[in-house]
């Protein structure tokens, strides 16, 4: 239990710099949600190359090769997404959106493991997402409007949940985690074709070269050695318990954003600053609230 505990919250925190990474690269270095996914899915690469050299290729019999390909797909679309969704809003409040990925999780869990819902999980379905949903309302001069990056991460969370589950159904037929891990990155790593077939990528993708500078290049290396030990110790830790529960514990990842960004922002110019009025500070703090209460259910 302890080590299950150890490589969640390790995975949340990581993510949280994740996070804060992906907002400065939308806001500063390049301006195409497509165009910085195919970045993150040509990282996979090195990883892809050293797990195969290392534990080789496994293929298990039946679908379970597949399905985890599949899940290295669906991970890597809802980037799109979820970039999207950087570029509208401040950095924790798109983590606080994030925090539907339970929701979606106990639907797949209860269709593909046979993870039974209860009534509290029912009541905790519906705190996680009127505090999701309050995140969304932001107070403006004159009237309050509704975040469209909601409906943005919405799409991303029921997509990443999917994979989520995927993974753990099927990462028992393989003889080792790292292969399974191997073959969700190829899953991932996909989408390095999509200049192929997408005229808007393909065009993002030649700007890159132009923009890219040695400081950009680190922090985007940095960027993915982050995503790999998160993704690791987060897949690991799924393996060990419940994945409902693992991603319950996930939930304190928006505090770590929020912490983090106030921090840095501070040193690093280029990182969003987070409002801190006490308007959305209070509604903030109000939406995790209800969303920490909801996970207490689940």
């Amino acid at each position: 239990m302890s080590l299950w505990l150890a490589l969640t919250l390790g995975a949340v925190a990581l993510w949280a710099f994740v996070n804060i990474i992906d907002a400065t690269l939308r806001q500063h270095f390049l301006d195409s949600n497509g165009g910085l996914t195919w970045v993150a899915a040509l990282m996979k690469i090195p990883a892809v190359i050293v797990i195969f050299s290392i534990f080789g290729l496994e293929w298990p019999e039946g679908v379970a090769g597949y399905y985890m390909l599949l899940a290295g797909v669906l991970y890597i679309i809802p980037i799109i997404f979820y970039y999207q969704a950087m570029s509208m809003e401040e950095t924790s409040r798109v983590a606080l959106f994030i925090e539907t990925i339970p929701l979606w999780s106990l639907l797949h869990a209860s269709i593909l493991l046979n993870e039974r819902l209860t009534g509290t999980q029912g009541l905790a379905f519906i705190l996680i997402i009127s505090g999701s949903v309050l995140a969304a309302f932001k107070p403006s001069r004159k009237k309050w409007h509704f975040s469209v990056a909601f409906l943005w991460i919405l799409l991303a969370t029921f997509l990443w949940a999917l994979e989520d589950v995927i993974f753990k159904k099927f990462e028992p037929g393989f003889e080792e985690f790292w292969s399974a891990f191997g073959l969700f990155y190829l899953g991932a790593l996909l989408y390095v074709f999509a200049p192929l077939v997408s005229k808007k990528v393909r065009g993002a993708v030649k700007t890159i070269p132009k923009k890219m500078t040695k400081g950009w290049g680190a922090l985007i290396v940095t960027n993915e050695i982050l995503t790999l030990a998160a993704a690791v110790m987060f897949k690991f830790a799924l393996t060990l318990n419940k994945a409902s529960l693992t991603l319950v514990v996930a939930a304190i990842q928006p505090l770590f954003v929020f912490i983090f960004g106030v921090l840095l922002s501070r040193v690093f110019h280029l990182i969003r600053k987070e409002p801190i009025s006490a308007k959305i500070l209070t509604l903030k703090a109000t939406s995790l609230v209800l969303i920490v209460i909801g996970f207490a259910f689940m």
